[in-house]
């Protein structure tokens, strides 16, 4: 682990670089530039030669001059086609196509020719692959690209999937990619410069689908890594940057139909290998456009509609108790528990009714040795009689999207440009499909709406400013769409850790679906104002930005889990009734309040400057300020503890409100007030087809405004009390339901009048106490320190090979501990014998004490035969270790093994948490490619059935993600007596010798629980560190075919077809990762890309072969 005392040096050290050289070109988030130099036979500078720069599709055009070093530049352009005219007296006029680029500065040199000035000589060279004016690591997707690559759901962020150093999610979690090892919520995604982020989740903006729709909009897409430039702030990830079609001179536009239906996709392996048929599904998507002009070279107008409508399949095991098992339990009840009886008929009648009850299979001991039944025997169940059944689920939802943009472009004089555009997206959302009842089913209404603004102003020959303005709105509140219908068939959620009603079953085998998750959401408005300002000073030009972001917030996050999770840790509680035999516990928060408006905001400023030190060295110097604000509440909604639990006064006698501060502004105690971030680059052209680029620098995360809802939801606002004891019954005194809703109500009665924990105890016998959130005194920014060295050889101007050394240390990432008020009375290792305080349960404390390291290798080739066909292939080697993954906030894999989110020995962070990241894959290969057949044969015949076809496919491969292997039998059998760690993550001790075996075939046990100590022998956290095992790697291509037919000179209809995952590759999950857990060591689901034709991050079981048709006609 580097310290931060030497991360602050080498701050300190490129800090001192950056403002004592003597800055980068002036493109930005929107645009590219265009510059270069212009000289005579002999290579001497040409100076005060005129520069015309026409833009193709709108005629606007600008014209400078060259300065005495014969150079020029234009800043801030568009991106699109241009056409540079370079005029001097005596020598011939030079003419050049060029295609501008988002966020690349394009050299284009002229060498004149001595010759009159009528002469003109036209260049039709192509501009060269490789990048010599900038360290910046950048891919640009152009419209070719965009309208032929397959893009899963057509969602927009599915273009990054192929980019050198990117590797796409398949865990069903947070962040549809990764980058160099860094988290998934470490990108950012803008739409014409302004952010498209979800700020409460550092998550790409989407619909009601999940899916960033508008592709039909997006004139060109650019991915930028390690983008050592000043306007790349906020985030340290992928900066993933959108500019949307503008109208031209020239009216043009589409209309287009995508569908897919079930005969038209392969079954999922798990379906076909137990004879399930395959769902019931279909898709229909539409896009449309129209653009052109209003005042020829003037004024523009673009207007774009796209939507799709699916319903959305479902899949995976699930597992419900047998008949038998259920009859059992029930007469078990009738005589030692009979207050239970009433819920668990409920419940078994629930299981019996379920939509997969009549194809059920009884559980064998080749699925589980134990037959489901856990740490339960009795009555020859868990030895001859299965105490589950099993099916694959196959019910399904409806989910609806559509939006409109429209946007309008006024070239109002050759030195002043504005736009303006005007978006809406609005949907209903399947967030939920329960196999069970669907009654449980949950979904969410998104309305969004947003508006921008942009001002481009040339000032003079030398001086360039652009202003963008922006506003937005959506709301996303998510829940069963009649809650009360949904509690009133089952009044709360169990969950089960033990046996085969597994929770980590991503399937939702847990009974109650996940009412105990509504309702919740937000509402968000957001403002942007961005200024980017450029100067032109003999070889340098300098720049300055600024970019200001408010938010304004609705957090509905009082209603997690006020109805209740009942988590049984052992299956012999389940059959009592009663959690008294394996640390079971029942969890219930009990809200004070409503929606609470919050306001946070972020402002970063920079300062660049980019020197031409040499006509082949460019160096580039940065330094750039962010600052993320505290979070506010106009209601003064937070509750904090006074400081620290560690410096708080623990004893018992001190009342509640002595120590818990309430009605608090801001959220956070002190945040860091200022982030400075150095940044060096530079490009060295070593000869006409070598160059060799680098740079290093330090970028920053924002944090999620989600870290607020931790503190809102203390108490007394919202209290949340666990019960380890009491019958699973309602109605009755003693059960954990009652022990919970008495203390709740005996806590917010004494809190306002200086209740002790004593005067609680005596009013409510065996009261539990509150668990707590709780945060360090300041709170810091993640950090990141990046650096990379490329070298990039071109062989001619078709085709390039690079190979880049990356690497990053991050640090005052977040990190979780649940230990803070933890205790055993055996003293299990590094826990007290006591409770430290006992007026509270589990105290939850997030820190800024996670690190993370990444160092990798990434050879790529990429290659341009013709405006007919492009490419790109990119092999990477890497390895990502860190502390805790994804800022530790939100999980990367939330399938069968989730992600572990906490510090799991409490003694230190490093012994067992620093290992492999969730998104740590070794090799990772991807491709992509386009081609089109060219009209070019002699014969009309031959151009009518040869011409017109296009292939173009995608191709992504990673190996198998790590993952950890626990045993949630310890905390039971072991870590007696304990309290305060209802969430704590035990790892399994490893005793199978030298080596972690991987898992990749499915339907057998990888493992053997003789590999590993029993629940009763072992005796710490585990052995081995988390994810030290590996799981199945991941394999997919995707092909688009598609012929267009020439209707008319301007008409054009295509008709086609993608197919996604063309080779019908399955691809596994990880295995089943809980020792208690029935099927222990077993794969048995199937994982797919992020996006599918169905949306994203909603359980679709779609992940075989998909074939979605599509027909366009285009103008």
């Amino acid at each position: 682990m580097i310290n931060k005392l030497k991360n602050r040096g080498l701050l300190c050290c490129l800090s001192c670089l950056v403002l004592l050289a003597p800055a980068l070109f002036g493109q930005s988030l929107t645009s590219g530039d265009i510059s270069g130099t212009v000289t005579d036979p002999s290579a001497a500078a040409v100076p005060d030669a005129t520069v015309n720069l026409t833009n193709r599709a709108t005629g606007s055009a600008q014209t400078t001059k060259t300065n005495t070093q014969g150079q020029y530049h234009f800043a801030f352009l568009p991106p699109g086609q241009y056409q540079v005219e370079v005029k001097a007296s005596g020598f011939a006029t030079s003419q050049r196509l060029i295609q501008v680029q988002v966020g690349q500065a394009i050299p284009v040199d002229a060498q004149l020719t001595l010759s009159s000035a009528s002469t003109t000589v036209e260049v039709s060279e192509a501009a060269t692959l490789a990048q010599t004016d900038n360290a910046n690591l950048a891919t640009t997707f152009d419209t070719q690209q965009l309208t032929n690559l397959p893009a899963p759901g057509n969602d927009m962020t599915a273009y990054a999937f192929t980019v050198a150093g990117v590797s796409v999610s398949t865990g069903g979690g947070y962040g549809n990619f990764t980058v160099f090892g860094l988290p998934g919520v470490s990108n950012l995604y803008t739409i014409n410069g302004t952010d498209n982020m979800d700020p409460y989740l550092n998550l790409n903006n989407s619909g009601a689908s999940n899916l960033t729709l508008g592709a039909n909009e997006i004139q060109e897409a650019a991915v930028v890594m390690n983008g050592y430039s000043g306007q790349y702030g906020r985030q340290a990830g992928a900066q993933v940057n959108y500019v949307t079609k503008s109208g031209t001179n020239a009216f043009h536009g589409n209309a287009g139909w995508f569908y897919n239906g079930r005969v038209m996709n392969a079954n999922d392996f798990f379906n076909n290998a137990s004879a399930t048929p395959r769902p019931f599904s279909v898709s229909n998507e539409w896009e449309d456009s129209l653009g052109g002009r209003i005042i020829k070279n003037k004024l523009f107008f673009f207007f774009d509609n796209e939507g799709l409508r699916y319903v959305l399949p479902s899949g995976g095991p699930i597992y419900i108790p047998s008949p038998a098992f259920g009859s059992y339990v029930l007469n078990n009840l009738k005589s030692t528990n009979p207050a239970a009886v009433p819920l668990y008929t409920t419940a078994f009648n629930l299981y019996a009714n379920s939509s997969g009850s009549p194809r059920a299979t009884p559980v064998t001991a080749a699925l589980d040795p134990a037959l489901g039944c856990g740490d339960f025997s009795g009555g020859g169940f868990g030895t001859s009689q299965p105490c589950a059944s099993t099916f694959r689920s196959t019910v399904n939802n409806l989910n609806t999207e559509w939006l409109l943009a429209s946007k309008v472009d006024y070239n109002v004089t050759d030195k002043d440009r504005v736009y303006f555009r005007y978006n809406m997206d609005r949907g209903i959302q399947a967030t939920g499909t329960d196999p069970i009842n669907p009654a449980f089913n949950a979904n969410s209404v998104q309305p969004q709406y947003g508006g921008q603004f942009g001002y481009t102003r040339v000032i003079g020959p030398t001086m360039v400013n652009q202003l963008m303005l922006s506003a937005s709105y959506y709301s996303a509140i998510f829940g069963p769409p009649n809650i009360a219908a949904a509690l009133s068939t089952f009044p709360t959620t169990w969950a089960f850790t033990d046996g085969l009603y597994n929770s980590n079953n991503a399937t939702a085998t847990s009974l109650g679906g996940e009412d105990q998750r509504y309702p919740q959401g937000r509402k968000v408005r957001q403002h942007q104002l961005i200024d980017d300002f450029s100067l032109t000073h003999g070889r340098q030009v300098f720049k300055f930005g600024v970019n200001a972001r408010r938010n304004f917030i609705s957090t509905y996050a009082y209603g997690g889990n006020t109805s209740g999770l009942m988590t049984f840790n052992s299956m012999t509680d389940f059959v009592n009734g009663s959690l008294d035999a394996g640390a079971s516990t029942y969890t219930q928060a009990f809200a004070n309040i409503g929606a609470e408006p919050l306001t946070l905001y972020s402002l970063g400023f920079y300062a660049q400057d980019e020197w031409k030190v040499r006509p082949n060295l460019t160096l580039s110097l940065t330094l750039r300020f962010d600052r993320n604000s505290n979070i506010r509440c106009a209601g003064n909604c937070f509750n904090e503890l006074l400081s620290t639990f560690g410096q708080i006064d623990h004893s018992a006698t001190v009342p509640y409100n002595a120590v818990i501060h309430t009605n608090l502004q801001n959220a956070f105690p002190s945040v860091e007030p200022i982030v400075p971030q150095p940044r060096i680059g530079f490009a060295y052209s070593l000869n006409g087809s070598t160059v060799v680029r680098g740079g290093a620098g330090f970028f920053t995360d924002l944090y999620q405004a989600v870290l607020a809802d931790r503190l809102i939801t203390n108490s007394p606002a919202v209290a949340t009390f666990t019960s380890t004891s009491g019958l699973v019954a309602l109605n009755s005194p003693s059960s954990a339901f009652a022990k919970v809703q008495n203390s709740a109500a005996a806590f917010h009665a004494g809190f306002a009048n200086g209740a002790t924990l004593a005067q609680l105890q005596t009013s409510v016998p065996g009261f539990t106490t509150p668990a707590y959130n709780t945060i360090p005194n300041q709170l810091y920014n993640p950090k990141f320190y990046e650096w990379n060295l490329e070298v990039q050889h071109s062989i001619g101007n078709k085709y390039l090979f690079s190979l880049n050394y990356v690497g990053n240390h991050g640090y005052d990432e977040f990190n979780s501990t649940l230990y803070g008020n933890a205790f055993a009375k055996n003293g299990f290792q590094g826990l007290p014998t006591a409770r430290p305080d006992a007026r509270f349960g589990e105290i939850r404390e997030l820190n800024n004490q996670s690190y993370s390291n990444y160092d990798g290798m990434v050879a790529s080739f990429r290659w341009r035969m013709s405006s007919q066909f492009s490419g790109q292939f990119n092999y990477t080697l890497g390895h990502a270790l860190d502390t805790c993954s994804n800022e530790c906030i939100e999980p990367f894999n939330l399938l069968t093994a989730p992600s572990i989110r906490y510090q799991i020995n409490p003694i230190s962070l490093s012994s067992l948490n620093y290992s492999n990241a969730d998104y740590d894959v070794r090799h990772t290969l991807s491709a992509n490619y386009v081609y089109t057949v060219p009209n070019h044969f002699h014969r009309a015949v031959l151009n009518h059935v040869l011409g017109g076809w296009t292939a173009a496919g995608t191709l992504l491969f990673h190996s198998g993600y790590p993952f950890s292997i626990t045993n949630t039998g310890v905390r039971s059998a072991q870590i007696t007596g304990a309290t305060g760690i209802a969430s704590a993550i035990v790892l399994a001790d490893y005793v199978g010798g030298p080596g972690y075996a991987s898992c990749t075939t499915p339907n057998v046990s990888c493992y053997s629980t003789s590999q590993f100590a029993s629940s009763t022998a072992q005796h710490d956290w585990g052995n081995i560190p988390r994810n030290s095992f590996r799981g199945p790697g991941y394999f997919d291509t995707d092909l688009n075919i598609n012929k267009t037919f020439a209707i008319h000179e301007s008409y054009k209809l295509l008709v086609g077809a993608y197919f996604f995952n063309v080779l019908n590759h399955a691809n596994f999950d990880l295995p089943f990762n809980n020792i208690p857990a029935g099927n222990f060591g077993q794969i048995q689901s199937s994982v797919g890309p992020p996006t599918s034709a169905y949306g994203s991050f909603q359980g679709s079981a779609v992940s075989g072969r998909v074939i979605q048709t599509q027909v366009k006609f285009t103008f």
